[in-house]
Order: structure tokens, then C-alpha cells, then sequence
């Protein structure tokens, strides 16, 4: 059996329930007025912005906000301020022209005992780079960079290398042409160096946070060439691009290979299996998820056309493997890139640009190779 040498589950994205069939690929208005949870009072020039996108505003000195939100993608309302626990909130055309409340937590004065390592252990330079190279996706810090490192707070525990941050990370992404403020929710490393595929500790990272992009300006017309390039380039992969690809029944054409994850009971025995190491998001553990090395898995047969909306529509209960090859490596060594995806019992309606929109069911679109890291990431309104 071939194992990849797959490191973690860097990107999912999370779609709400959309409910409103009239909000398909229309606006939607989100305004309300955000309080301090304890007295009730306004929180002036709070952070308010939807993750991973470039729409954000700030709340006013009646702690009001308004936000109109263009596409019907993953919709996660973020309010952030200094004073205050970070507040999530998943927003689904129901809100549509409806006042939210939004109660922030004022953050705890009390400070947990943990090994933190200071800032003049030497430990911290290794710890850094380490950051660097799996979060940023740049150890040469060239064209990503992390202007705010003082901010990250490292722990070790065992081979396991934690990063934290109260506060949000300034990173300068040249490559792509973006500035992110990025609310880490966590960062972890297994620091193991040799890589053994019958051992369960192995060297693999994952992170997940929430990010507010907002695009760099450049007068120099070779710049602005580079970065269209760069994002364009960066977009093939993407799951709007997958599902652009699987409208216009061109995912071999673009090398993707679409399987069923894990290995049914019927399967015949002498059909060769294969497994991905990954980070699990959920159990915040690594492990082998398995799969039978079978056939692509024809999903554009399970599609419907709606002929008067151009829409097409998706239902499946498993959990698949999406793999893309990028360097046109024989069927076996489909590897380049993996993601997993799921829909649950919902449905997905899609069109040939790739924006869609989820209903009755939440979508995980997570990748588990090691190429999507912050210097490849492009924002979900791109």
C-alpha cells in the first residue's frame, strides 16, 4: 500500500444553511448594532466583516454596523475588539434586512498557567521559522511576511509546537497582493523529522483562524500583472473552481480524480486501496483516511440542470477525496493535491462560475495537502 505524505487540514470552508431561494446570488444586507454582553452598552469601532472575504466595516460610535454581502458562499460574520472575546456568527439569507443584536464578552482578566517560551529563548527563532514555513508558506519571508511577530505566543508540549495570538496577525502577502488581519484560532506542529508510515507520530501541522483581506495598490503595471497572474494561478484548485469544472463535465480534463472516502465492506479484494495522512480538524488528532483506488467518481451523473436559472444541483451523502494532479504524474500518483469533501444529507446549487449556495446542510471543502498554506490563499469573494 502507498501512503502519501500528507501533512494537514489546512482550508475549510463551512457553508450555513441558505433558506431564501429569492437570495440566490443577490445581495444580502446584514445590519444590526453590537453591546457589551455584561452593560448592555454600544461597543464603538468594533471590527465587523465576514471571514475570509474582503468585506468589512467598523461599527460606529452607537455601535452600529451595515454590511452587504454579494455572494451566496460561506457567510461567517466576525466582530472583533481589543477589549472583547472574539464573537462568530453564521449568517443565512433569514437575517436578510433584519436587525441582529450582537453581544460581545469582555475578555477575562484572569491569565492561565501556561509554558509559554519567552521572547529571548533561542528556542523561539526555531519556533519561527517553523511558523513561517507551514502557516505563512514562506520560510525565506520574502513575499509573506508577519509584521506583527511579537504578537505569537509559542508553547511545546511534547513533539506538539502550539502558536497563539491575542491579537490579530498583520501579514503582507506580495505574492497574491493582499494585506490580512488574521484571528488565529490555533496553530499546531508535530515536530517529528523522519517520516515512518507505520508509526502514527509523524510530522504533520494544521491551523485555522479568520482572516479580513484587503488588496494592495501598486501604480507599477508589471506588479499589478504579477498579482492577477498569481491569483489566477492560485484560483485553479479552489472549490469554485471544482465546481466551474464540474458544471462544464471538465474535471479530467483539469486532472481531477473524484473518490469515495473510506473502503466499503463489498469491495472486491483484489482492487488496490490507498490511505491519506491528514490532520483532523475535528479530533484535533492525525490519522489515515482510507480509500479504494477504483474509478473516478462520475458526480457530474449526479447533477441536475435547471434549464431557466443555469443552476445546477448536488446531493450526496458520502465523504469524497478530491485529488488534483498539477504535475501530470500516472493515475497511481494522483497526489498533488487532496481535499476532502462533504455536503451531509443538503443540497449544493452551483453555477458555471462556481459560486453556490448550500441548503439544509453545511459543506466542508477541507484541504489536506500541504500546498495551501497563507501565501496561496486567496479571499471566498475573489
Amino acid at each position: 500500500m502507498k501512503y502519501l505524505r500528507i501533512l494537514s487540514a489546512l482550508v475549510v470552508l463551512i457553508a450555513s444553511s441558505w433558506l431564501d431561494t429569492a437570495a440566490q446570488l443577490t445581495n444580502i444586507k446584514v445590519k444590526g448594532v453590537v453591546l457589551d454582553s455584561i452593560t448592555r452598552e454600544p461597543v464603538p469601532f468594533a471590527n465587523a466583516f465576514f471571514a475570509n472575504t474582503t468585506i468589512g466595516t467598523t461599527t460606529n460610535d452607537k455601535g452600529e454596523f451595515s454590511l452587504n454581502y454579494p455572494k451566496a458562499i460561506s457567510a461567517e460574520l466576525v466582530f472583533s475588539q481589543l477589549s472583547f472575546d472574539l464573537k462568530k456568527l453564521w449568517i443565512d439569507a433569514k437575517y436578510k434586512d433584519s436587525l441582529l443584536i450582537i453581544l460581545m464578552h469582555p475578555k477575562a482578566t484572569n491569565i492561565k498557567e501556561v509554558n509559554i517560551i519567552g521572547k529571548k529563548n533561542p528556542s523561539r527563532q526555531y519556533y519561527l521559522r517553523i511558523f513561517n514555513q507551514y502557516f505563512l508558506g514562506d520560510a525565506g519571508k520574502l513575499n509573506c511576511v508577519l509584521e506583527n511577530p511579537g504578537v505569537l505566543e509559542f508553547r511545546k508540549e511534547g513533539s506538539r509546537i502550539y502558536a497563539s495570538a491575542s491579537t490579530p496577525l498583520i501579514i503582507r502577502n506580495t505574492h497574491l497582493g493582499y494585506y490580512l488581519k488574521y484571528y488565529l484560532d490555533y496553530f499546531v506542529f508535530n515536530d517529528i523529522s523522519d517520516f515512518d508510515e507505520t508509526r502514527d507520530n509523524q510530522s504533520w501541522y494544521g491551523f485555522q483562524g479568520s482572516a479580513l483581506y484587503s488588496k494592495m495598490n501598486s501604480r507599477v503595471q508589471e506588479e499589478q500583472q504579477q498579482w492577477s497572474d498569481s491569483r489566477t494561478e492560485a484560483y485553479q484548485g479552489s472549490f469554485g473552481h471544482f465546481l466551474s469544472c464540474l458544471y462544464m463535465d471538465s474535471l479530467p480534463a483539469n486532472s481531477y480524480l473524484v473518490l469515495r472516502a473510506g473502503i466499503p465492506d463489498s469491495l472486491p479484494k483484489e482492487i488496490l486501496t490507498d490511505s491519506v495522512f491528514y490532520y483532523d480538524e475535528a479530533k484535533l488528532a492525525q490519522k489515515y483516511l482510507h480509500y479504494a483506488m477504483w474509478k473516478n467518481l462520475r458526480l457530474f451523473n449526479r447533477t441536475k440542470l435547471e434549464e431557466v436559472s443555469q443552476k445546477r444541483s448536488l446531493r450526496f451523502a458520502d465523504s469524497l477525496l478530491v485529488f488534483r494532479d498539477t504535475r501530470k504524474t500516472p493515475l497511481e500518483l494522483y497526489d498533488d493535491e487532496v481535499t476532502l469533501f462533504h455536503l451531509g444529507k443538503g443540497l449544493l446549487e452551483f453555477n458555471s462560475q462556481g459560486t453556490y449556495q448550500v441548503y439544509n446542510s453545511d459543506l466542508i471543502w477541507g484541504a489536506l495537502d500541504s500546498k495551501k498554506r497563507i501565501i496561496n490563499l486567496l479571499p471566498l469573494d475573489y
